[in-house]
């Protein structure tokens, strides 16, 4: 992790974080040294100390006439920063709870970007209490194994399916060969289900020829039917497997029927 680019998001400027990397690295330096090891201007370092000075930072010392900087322990800050940023969190979730109107079960929120989707998806299984349906392809649920994994050992049921190979330690994981590319779902596939505690659910394609979009909803009839699907395609995956040998002559048998029907 780059140190200087963590500071900034901790809210120091991008000269504040030079400064105190600088007096971490030497501490009891003057403001000349700190110029000249941070790269910050010798005519910004001294209002840069004084701020951190300001803010209990960096403390300071007396030498002859020389001012030395110290900085003040990054243990001590970083702790410092974690108790401010939770009671912070703490205050606004106690404000927000009596501000804020209930949002009306249904709205289909969309999502934009692979990120986004994957985040949402990420947040949704870390939350949930009592049981996990998700079908996707290898890269997405790689991506979501340590959120799975940590949701079963907290006792969530999670039932996964997989359309390709992956190594996953879960206790009810499945996997089903991809759909081929040629086939009629092949433009909107690869695709991502996710669904926790049959109370909210997305539903993406991330296929990565087309701009990745989601739908996430806390729409309990729409979770519920999301829930549904990835049940039916992990049924249908066990009863392949128990068939054996008749799975292909049966599926060919649907097929036919598929087209008859549904062309």
């Amino acid at each position: 992790m780059d140190v200087v680019t963590g500071f900034r998001q901790l809210g120091f400027t991008a000269y504040e974080a030079k400064v105190y990397v600088a007096l971490l690295e030497r501490p009891g330096s003057t403001g000349y040294e700190v110029a000249r090891r941070s790269g910050v201007p010798r005519s910004k370092v001294y209002e840069v100390l004084e701020g951190l000075v300001a803010r209990d930072v960096v403390h300071t010392s007396q030498d002859g006439e020389q001012v030395l900087y110290h900085p003040l322990p990054y243990p001590v800050l970083l702790h410092r920063r974690r108790s401010e940023t939770t009671r912070l969190i703490d205050g606004l979730m106690e404000a927000l709870a009596d501000v804020a109107a209930a949002e009306p079960e249904g709205p289909l929120i969309t999502l934009r970007g692979y990120e986004a989707v994957l985040k949402r998806a990420a947040e949704m299984v870390a939350v949930a209490e009592g049981n996990v349906f998700i079908s996707g392809w290898p890269k997405e649920l790689a991506r979501l194994l340590p959120e799975l994994t940590a949701a079963e050992a907290r006792g969530v049921q999670v039932w996964a399916l997989v359309y390709g190979e992956l190594e996953a330690p879960l206790a009810r994981c499945f996997y089903h060969e991809p759909p081929s590319p040629q086939g009629r779902a092949g433009s909107v596939l690869p695709a991502l289900v996710v669904v926790a505690d049959h109370a909210e659910a997305i539903l993406a394609s991330v296929a990565p020829t087309v701009p990745v979009t989601g739908l996430w909803t806390r729409n309990r009839g729409v979770a519920l039917i999301a829930a549904e699907y990835v049940k039916h395609d992990i049924f249908l995956n066990a009863l392949m497997q128990r068939l054996g040998p008749r799975a292909a002559e049966l599926m060919a048998q649907m097929q036919d029927f598929q087209k008859m029907w549904f062309a």
